[in-house]
C-alpha cells in the first residue's frame, strides 16, 4: 500500500519518497537484497537490522504482535526501513526486534540518515 509521498531533502527538490506500509514481512527475495544492501551500507550494520531477522521475529511471534513495516523508496530504489509491530489493540508501536534484538534503528544510507526521516 502506498501511503504518500514526500521530499526528500534540500538537495534533492523535485523528487518523491514513495512510501508503502505492510502489515507482514512479506515473503520476497528482492526486498530481501535490497534490504540488507542498505544494512550493509549503514555506519555501524547489525545482524538485528537484517530482512532476515525481522522476517523471523515476525513468524516465531506472530500471535503476539503484528508486524508494521515501512519502506520507503527514492523512485525504485530502498533508502529507508522501518520494522516495526504493534500490540493486540493496534494502539503502541514499537520496533519489530524489541524484545529480542541487541540493537534497534531505523535503517537508511548514511547519506540520507536525516532527509529519510524528516
Amino acid at each position: 500500500m502506498v501511503l504518500l509521498c514526500s521530499p526528500i531533502g534540500e538537495a534533492d527538490r523535485g523528487q518523491a519518497l514513495r512510501i508503502e506500509v505492510h502489515r507482514e514481512i512479506p515473503l520476497d527475495l528482492a526486498l530481501g537484497a535490497a534490504w540488507d544492501r542498505l544494512v550493509h551500507r549503514m555506519e555501524r550494520p547489525e545482524i538485528f537490522y537484517t530482512y532476515e531477522w525481522a522476517r523471523a521475529v515476525s513468524l516465531a511471534y506472530g500471535k503476539s504482535l503484528y508486524p508494521f513495516l515501512v519502506l520507503g523508496y527514492d523512485q525504485t530504489e530502498l533508502v529507508g526501513v522501518a520494522a516495526m509491530a504493534t500490540d493486540l489493540t493496534g494502539k503502541r508501536a514499537r520496533f519489530l526486534g524489541a524484545t529480542t534484538s541487541d540493537y534497534c534503528d531505523f535503517i537508511s544510507r548514511p547519506e540520507d540518515r536525516y532527509s529519510t526521516l524528516d
